[in-house]
């Protein structure tokens, strides 16, 4: 009863508010209209303010909050990014207290990603913010916990998008500033430049992700003794936990759906590819989304015995398999839209559900806001908080 409670949660208003917005892609064919544009641009304001003036709502906040007190005394606790300590250490010169801290972080975080849904998906951009909102790995996890990792994972998107519009200079700076707030955007940075630079080939694509389907539901683990080699240089140190104590799913029909899922969102990017290649639109930025689209679909396979740094990584990157595959529907017929509405809302409240439902998400439940009435004494995030720890501490053995 209490789980099932929590689809009564603000969550669910916002779930809703951004559903009801994706219902104008249906109705003005995929194409950008007035309404259509204010409407995103009131629901991504929605967004921001809904992250940033969270109150101890989330986990990893306490570990941030206490960072950032230690910011003014000699500690060596903390070994962050240059670029996030360098943010930090503004705030504090100024004595701002750490809820600004967060709230303009969340803030731009949210803003620059929903800059680059609108870059990406044009007249789809209501559609992708709604996935963006609903699936916990891409908006709930990355602007309510993951504060670095979320900001790093902005930036790489806003850098990724202009560096697919040729404006270099301004791309590669973002991607550079991307790895001075979380080392995962190292791996991200040099995936992304090298299949520019590179690029797959259609046949390598094919092969390569019938090979690592098979060898996930085979289980497996290929990249497991290179990740544990990693991790023990100093550099990589922090990802040891993801290696040691990650534990991926053992049941069947989860690891069917899995494969299910991905390989018809390979399919679908294959047939985009060949319907652009036979009106002859197949351009070096059409080839650059379906190399994205394989990598993700790659990756997502190819890392399933992590599934932390899985869905870390993935975040990356799955924007670009989302668009390139519903690109692949004709948004001129009323049935393709409605299909493909109905079909991108099934799997992502699916998600949602899923993780709404499990115990772990208790540190989300009931939302708080920095203003709710006496919110400091009223605030039941630091129990919440300690509950998850307690219960993390079960699964990984009391480690």
């Amino acid at each position: 009863m209490e789980l099932a409670s929590r689809f009564l949660d603000a969550y669910s208003l916002v779930f809703l508010a951004v559903w009801v917005g994706a219902l104008l892609v249906w109705v003005c064919g995929g194409e950008r209209s007035r309404l259509e544009s204010v409407t995103y641009i009131v629901l991504s304001a929605v967004l921001i303010w809904f992250s940033a003036t969270r109150y101890e709502t989330g986990y990893d906040w306490p570990a941030y909050k206490e960072f950032y007190i230690l910011l003014k005394q000699p500690s060596d606790k903390y070994d962050f990014e240059i670029g996030f300590l360098g943010l930090a250490h503004l705030f504090r010169a100024f004595d701002l207290e750490f809820i600004v801290f967060q709230g303009f972080v969340s803030a731009l975080q949210v803003f620059l990603t929903t800059v680059f849904i609108r870059k990406l998906f044009g007249g789809l951009a209501l559609l992708g913010l709604a996935v963006y909102y609903t699936v916990p790995d891409l908006y709930l996890i990355n602007s309510f916990s993951l504060m670095r990792q979320g900001l790093a994972l902005a930036l790489f998107l806003c850098g990724a998008i202009y560096l697919i519009e040729r404006r270099l200079f301004v791309a590669l700076s973002l991607l550079l500033l991307a790895t001075f707030f979380h080392t995962s955007s190292i791996f991200a940075v040099i995936s992304l430049l090298l299949i520019r630079m590179v690029g797959v080939s259609y046949m390598v694509a094919v092969v390569s992700v019938a090979v690592v389907a098979v060898a996930y539901l085979l289980e497996i683990n290929v990249p497991g003794v290179l990740l544990r080699a990693l991790v023990q240089l100093e550099f990589f140190g922090k990802y040891a936990i993801y290696s040691n104590l990650d534990t991926p799913s053992s049941n069947a029909i989860y690891k069917i759906l899995f494969v299910v899922l991905f390989l018809t969102l390979f399919v679908f990017s294959c047939y985009r590819r060949q319907c652009r290649k036979r009106i002859n639109s197949y351009n070096r930025e059409e080839k650059f989304l379906f190399d994205l689209s394989f990598f993700t679909v790659f990756l997502s396979f190819f890392f399933w015995a992590f599934p932390t740094f899985l869905s870390r990584f993935q975040a990356f990157f799955i924007f670009f398999l989302l668009f390139y595959v519903l690109r692949a529907f004709d948004s001129l017929r009323v049935a393709n839209r409605l299909l493909l509405f109905s079909l991108v809302l099934a799997i992502s409240a699916s998600l949602y559900a899923k993780f709404v439902l499990t115990k772990i998400s208790m540190v989300y439940f009931p939302y708080q806001s920095v203003f709710f009435d006496d919110i400091e004494r009223r605030s039941t995030g630091a129990q919440r908080t300690e509950e998850l720890y307690d219960e993390l501490r079960w699964l990984w053995k009391g480690v």
